[in-house]
């Protein structure tokens, strides 16, 4: 090499070679030789990263197969099952101290550990999720902020949280390997802004206010052979390496003191900035117990808008239009919106009413443009409390 004699060695993510993994991932390892004219050298390795706190290695080959919601975790390792705990070793889980413990037999790959806040109970998850399909349909706030729902949801929908503080939960699914977030409605449901993003997610994403306790949570999913932080308005905030591909995500909540541990196979990453409050889904199911409930504050909104609609946040998409378009609006305190579309000469050519709109949402109405002439028209569109808007929409 051409290092001198005295020259310090670093080897981190700017280095040639790097200390990344192999997707280019930051590993946040960090090695420093300390050369001197002696035939000794000084190595320190660290772990720098502004967003986690520490990472902990547990053991090789283990698959994480449930926790108490706490700071405790089950493993399941060579088919045998291990209880870990927040500042004491891994024991093995044989029930001699545990007063509601249940017996550790017939553990293999599908064996999971449910706890409802007092017992636990060993299952086979291929039998307990919905026999066999390995689903659990969500329950969250849709029409009513106080009870709770489960016939707003599609099969598809892996995920709830209010992302935006308004008492409704946003639904989070996965649709070819890309991550959409929606807005529930009673006509259709709105995608979310920023959705969707595109990628290779796959796995049953977390909804947790992990990265910077800001009141807002993240989406925390599996992304090839990442771990992905999603905003709300899908921006990808921070990524991590995936170090166990097939092994489920999980929260522990109160690791210690206001931090958080994320579990993703052998490896635990802990977080200094969490926030309870703002975490809906902390693991694959939602609860210890798999039982697919939202959780987190669901408290209403804040929003003190008396406009019926937000005129700026009112348009069409796709526009130009060659078969169907979309009209969008953010509805505060309308219970209706009517839109008028005429053409050129002033005709009307169309009506469309939306009666039934969810506030402090997206709300949006379909038009189906195919029966029409190619042109310019022009679309008026206006709440019951009166506010309008004139869009222009093109038709190809």
């Amino acid at each position: 090499n051409n290092w001198g004699a005295n020259s310090d060695v670093f080897f981190n993510s700017n280095s040639i070679p790097n200390s990344n993994t192999n997707n280019n991932s930051n590993s946040s390892l960090s090695i420093l030789v300390n050369n001197s004219s002696t035939s000794y050298s000084n190595m320190t390795i660290s772990f720098d990263n502004n967003i986690i706190d520490e990472m902990i290695f547990i053991d090789d080959n283990v698959n994480v197969i449930g926790n108490d919601g706490t700071s405790c975790f089950f493993y399941n390792k060579d088919n045998v099952i291990y209880k870990y705990c927040q500042g004491s070793q891994p024991v093995i889980y044989d029930c001699l101290n545990e007063s509601n413990c249940i017996p550790s037999t017939n553990i293999d790959a599908n064996t999971r550990i449910l706890f409802d806040g007092q017992n636990y109970e060993l299952v086979d998850k291929n039998d307990y999720l919905q026999g066999g399909s390995g689903y659990q349909i969500p329950q969250g706030y849709f029409d009513d902020i106080i009870v709770l729902d489960d016939s707003n949801i599609g099969s598809d929908i892996l995920a709830l949280g209010d992302f935006d503080q308004d008492g409704y939960d946003e639904k989070v699914k996965i649709n070819n390997g890309n991550l959409e977030l929606y807005n529930y409605s009673s006509n259709n449901d709105v995608l979310a802004n920023g959705f969707p993003v595109y990628g290779n997610f796959h796995g049953n994403p977390l909804i947790s206010d992990i990265l910077n306790s800001d009141g807002v949570p993240e989406i925390i999913i599996k992304n090839e052979n990442k771990i992905s932080f999603i905003s709300n308005n899908g921006e990808i905030l921070h990524e991590i390496p995936l170090f166990s591909l097939d092994s489920d995500l999980f929260i522990l909540p109160f690791w210690t003191q206001g931090k958080a541990a994320l579990l993703n196979g052998d490896i635990i990453f802990v977080f200094d900035n969490y926030n309870d409050n703002y975490s809906y889904w902390k693991n694959p199911f939602s609860t210890p117990a798999f039982t697919s409930v939202v959780t987190g504050q669901h408290s209403g909104s804040s929003n003190n808008a008396t406009s019926g609609i937000d005129l700026s946040r009112t348009y069409n998409y796709p526009n130009p239009v060659n078969d169907k378009t979309k009209f969008r609006y953010f509805v505060n305190t309308a219970q209706s919106v009517n839109i008028k579309i005429y053409d050129v000469a002033g005709f009307l050519v169309a009506e469309l009413n939306d009666n039934n709109l969810i506030q402090n949402e997206y709300n949006e109405i379909v038009w189906n443009v195919r029966s029409l002439e190619s042109g310019l028209y022009f679309a008026t569109i206006k709440s019951d409390k009166g506010e309008s808007k004139l869009i222009k929409v093109v038709i190809l």
